[in-house]
């Protein structure tokens, strides 16, 4: 049976012991798991009164409600500021922003939470579950493609951080699960335009990928990270000309593209990341026969 929503004074006095059980032991996860059973009666009550044709009334006014759960993401962000890649810090903070997105009708807590995710990512581009975060808020928690407007900004703020450091893996790795989430999204608009659009998308952020490549970083100088990107990146222009028709010149096109991405391979397996040559050698294969077949 669940509890009840507890009183204002109560909920305090109990998230006041788990601060500071948890001050020592930030990785606790029932100290988690209690903060969590501490909000989830309110944040019901106040969804089931949200969804009533009378109004209902959860004890909590939505006003209060959003200020609870303000107070729990200014915490959770005080255990982030010690460690920043806490999982159950992050669960938590998932958890309060989907409960919010559910029970209150209008708040600014997605807007913010993006722009926290962006402080998180001045201060250390490589903290992946900042950038993992940023996912899930622009997202909405959702398992939903963005819109192209939406992806396209998405695209040009890891292009920006990818300028800063594009020897980090985590703006080109965002970038590219970006570009191929719209490119296997499904469109309302006609066939032919969404397509178009998608291919315009690729075209712009390779070409961007090529120009850091060049300008940034340098021809001479090993890459790995923003080359792997780049291999990505064609992979899924060709699939997108390979799917827009079997003409002389698509055809012709998507071998180029291919043929690119599999030297890019070779290089990096032999050359600029023999580490894991392996796994290029294998990626070259994929590559070149995906060629083959378009031919």
């Amino acid at each position: 049976e669940k509890l009840p929503p507890l009183d204002a004074a109560t909920l305090k006095s109990e998230q006041g012991l788990a601060s500071t059980l948890g001050g020592a032991n930030p990785k606790n996860y029932q100290i988690w798991y209690h903060r969590r059973a501490l909000l989830e009666p309110i944040f019901a009550a106040a969804a089931a009164a949200a969804a009533s044709s009378d109004g209902g009334s959860s004890g909590y006014s939505p006003d209060v409600v959003l200020d609870v759960a303000r107070d729990e993401l200014s915490y959770i962000s005080t255990v982030l500021a010690h460690d920043a890649k806490n999982y159950h810090a992050w669960s938590h903070r998932q958890y309060v922003l989907r409960s919010c997105d559910t029970c209150l009708t209008s708040t600014n807590l997605w807007q913010s939470d993006l722009s926290y995710t962006d402080e998180l990512i001045s201060t250390d581009m490589r903290n992946n579950s900042a950038w993992n975060h940023r996912w899930f808020v622009t997202h909405r928690g959702l398992h939903v493609p963005l819109s192209l407007d939406e992806a396209l900004s998405e695209c040009r703020y890891a292009l920006s951080k990818a300028e800063l450091d594009p020897h980090n893996e985590s703006p080109w790795i965002y970038l590219v699960g970006l570009v191929k989430e719209q490119a296997r999204s499904k469109s309302d608009n006609a066939v032919g335009s969404a397509e178009k659009k998608k291919k315009e998308l690729v075209v712009s952020m390779l070409a961007e990928a090529e120009r850091i490549r060049k300008d940034i970083i340098a021809p001479d100088v090993a890459c790995p990270n923003a080359d792997s990107a780049r291999i990505e990146l064609l992979d899924v222009l060709s699939s997108l000309v390979g799917d827009a028709g079997d003409d002389g010149d698509g055809v012709k096109e998507v071998e180029e593209v291919r043929a690119k991405a599999a030297a890019l391979a070779h290089n990096l397996g032999t050359v600029d990341d023999t580490i894991r040559r392996k796994y290029w050698a294998k990626r070259e294969v994929q590559l070149a026969r995906k060629k083959t077949e378009a031919v």
